[in-house]
């Protein structure tokens, strides 16, 4: 068996056709679905299943919440040399000079640093402060600190399935969107 915890999941989908006509009806004779995307073609191959390391995303949350409260001067201390790379402090600078307020602030720098950028930082820690980690255990780590349960999982099926439980608990509690 493979377990594979994927943060975005794929479907490899493939069609059987006779033959491809550009511009006519084509019948598809056959359809074969099987698991996709980065996590899974690594597992399938054999090799060790690793993941990002639990404190880059932490160090990612604490640059956000400085950020997102202006407090730009506390950041973790790591993330200098990626900062300087990205002309941290210019781009700061040149949002402050064209802002009048926290809100127009927050904005405009959140458009600078997207979720591309986010990335890029945690590549940054996981190359230069940490090193890529093995899945299970990074998130028996993470359950650990999102959790007060003392639930022990004894395996990678065991936490698959205290996640599965946890994000069906959550969704349950979430309103429906209106059709």
């Amino acid at each position: 068996m493979i377990l594979c915890v994927c943060l975005s999941p794929a479907i490899d989908v493939t069609y059987r056709v006779d033959r491809l006509v550009p511009g006519a009806t084509v019948w598809v004779g056959g359809v074969v679905q099987r698991p996709g995307g980065k996590a899974v073609n690594v597992a399938m191959a054999g090799k060790e299943r690793t993941t990002y390391p639990l404190e880059a995303f932490l160090d990612l949350g604490a640059f956000l919440e400085a950020a997102n409260n202006e407090r730009l001067k506390e950041m973790p201390p790591r993330l200098a040399p990626f900062l300087e790379t990205h002309r941290f402090h210019e781009v700061v600078g040149e949002i402050r000079q064209n802002t009048a307020s926290p809100a127009a602030f927050r904005k405009r720098f959140f458009r600078w640093f997207d979720g591309f950028m986010a990335m890029k930082m945690i590549h940054f820690l996981r190359d230069q402060s940490y090193s890529e980690r093995g899945i299970y255990e990074e998130a028996e780590r993470l359950k650990e600190l999102i959790t007060t349960s003392t639930d022990i999982t004894k395996n990678a099926p065991e936490l698959l399935t205290w996640y599965r439980r946890r994000q069906q608990r959550k969704l349950a509690r979430q309103p429906t969107p209106p059709a």
